[in-house]
C-alpha cells in the first residue's frame, strides 16, 4: 500500500482544532496504512509540538515539523491579505506547499477545522494527467450561493481538502502565479480559495462528495435557501435518502463556517466534534464556549419573513455587526438581480 503524505497548516490560534483534526485521522486509520504527516506550523511553543510528536508516535505515523516565523509570513504576504473571511493570513501557505514539502510528487493538504471519520489511504493512489493540479470536491455553496455561481470558475472547489499533484505545481510554476494573482483580487471574502479556483481553473479532477462535506452550511442552507437532499443528489451524483446518511457516511466532514465547534456548543454537528475532542490529549479542559441558539434560529428560518433577521442574529455573533451588516445588503442585492 502507497504511503500517503499528508499536510496540515496551523498557526497557535488554531492548534486546539488541528490537535482534534489529527485525532480523528489517527483515530480511523487502518492499521497498515502509511501516513507520512507535515506539519506546517507558525511560533508553535515547545510544548504544543510535543502534543502532536506523541500523538504521532503513540499511532505508529511519521510526523515531520515545518517550522516558520510568524514576522517571516506577515512580511512575505504583506499587502496581500485583506479578507473579511474565517482563515488567518497562514492559510496563504497554502500556495508554498509544492516548495515547501520538495521531495515528494503527491500531497493531501487539509484544514484543521475536519473530522475525518475514514481511512484515506485509497487517495494515495490517485492518478493524475499532467496538466491536472489537484483532486477536490466542489464546494457546496454552489448549490444556493449567489456569489459563488456568477463566479466564472467552472467547477467551484474547496480548498480545505486538496490533494495536490505537486509535480504540476512546481513544473508550471504555479506558487508564483497564485501570489500574483492574491495580488490583483478584489473579492476579499475569503482568504486563498476563490484565487486557488481562478489559477487551478480546468486543471482539476473531481473527488466524491464524501471527501469534503461542508455539514454545517448545507443544514444552513437547507432552512434559510430551503436546499433539499435531492438538490445535493443532483449535483453530486449521490444517493443519501437523508442529511443524517450523508453526515454518516462522510469520510471528511469540514466545519468551515464562522461557528467553529470549539466556539459554539449547540453547532450542527458539534457532537462529532466532541467526541474526538474528547479522545484527544486536550480532551480533559474545558472548553469555554457561547450558545448560538441555532435550534431556535433554524424555526425562524422556517417562517416567511424570520429567515432574514435569523441569519442576521447569527452573523452579529459570529462575525460582528458591521460585518452582518454588509451581508444583508449584498444578499438583498442579489436577491434583486
Amino acid at each position: 500500500m502507497s504511503e500517503l503524505s499528508i499536510a496540515f497548516i496551523a498557526d497557535g490560534g488554531f492548534f486546539l482544532p488541528s490537535v482534534v483534526a489529527l485525532t480523528s485521522l489517527l483515530e480511523n486509520k487502518k492499521k497498515d496504512s502509511k501516513y507520512h504527516i507535515y506539519f506546517v506550523i507558525v511560533d508553535f511553543s515547545k510544548e504544543q509540538k510535543d502534543v502532536l510528536r506523541k500523538m504521532a508516535n503513540d499511532k505508529r505515523v511519521t510526523l515531520e515539523f515545518v517550522e516558520i516565523k510568524a514576522d517571516d509570513m506577515k512580511k512575505k504576504y504583506e499587502g496581500i491579505a485583506k479578507h473579511e473571511c474565517c482563515a488567518s493570513v497562514s492559510a496563504l501557505i497554502k500556495f508554498d506547499l509544492p516548495y515547501i514539502c520538495d521531495k515528494i510528487d503527491k500531497l493531501l493538504y487539509l484544514d484543521g477545522d475536519i473530522i475525518v471519520q475514514s481511512d484515506l489511504s485509497k487517495l494515495a493512489d490517485t492518478d493524475f494527467m499532467e496538466n491536472e493540479y489537484a483532486a477536490v470536491v466542489e464546494d457546496s455553496g454552489i448549490l444556493y450561493n449567489k456569489n459563488l455561481i456568477k463566479q466564472n470558475t467552472g467547477q467551484y472547489f474547496n480548498s480545505g481538502v486538496m490533494l495536490l499533484n505537486l509535480d504540476a505545481l512546481r513544473k508550471d510554476g504555479i506558487p508564483e502565479r497564485l501570489i500574483q494573482e492574491k495580488m490583483k483580487d478584489t473579492d476579499n471574502s475569503l482568504m486563498d480559495q476563490h484565487v486557488l479556483n481562478k489559477v487551478f481553473k480546468e486543471h482539476i479532477k473531481l473527488l466524491p462528495h464524501k471527501y469534503n462535506v461542508l455539514y454545517i452550511n448545507l443544514i444552513r442552507a437547507k432552512y434559510f435557501y430551503t436546499l433539499s437532499i435531492e438538490d445535493v443528489n443532483c449535483r453530486y451524483h449521490t444517493e443519501y435518502e437523508a442529511w443524517d446518511e450523508m453526515r454518516d457516511g462522510a469520510f471528511i466532514i469540514h466545519y468551515s463556517s464562522f461557528d467553529k465547534p470549539w466556539k459554539y456548543s449547540d453547532v450542527t454537528g458539534v457532537e462529532i466534534w466532541d467526541s474526538y475532542y474528547s479522545l484527544s490529549p486536550l480532551g480533559n479542559e474545558k472548553l469555554k464556549r457561547k450558545k448560538l441558539h441555532i435550534p431556535l434560529l433554524n424555526k425562524m428560518r422556517e417562517k416567511r419573513g424570520l429567515a432574514l433577521p435569523a441569519s442576521f442574529i447569527w452573523e452579529c455573533e459570529t462575525k460582528g455587526f458591521g460585518a452582518a451588516v454588509k451581508d444583508v445588503f449584498r444578499f438583498l442585492g442579489t436577491k434583486n438581480e
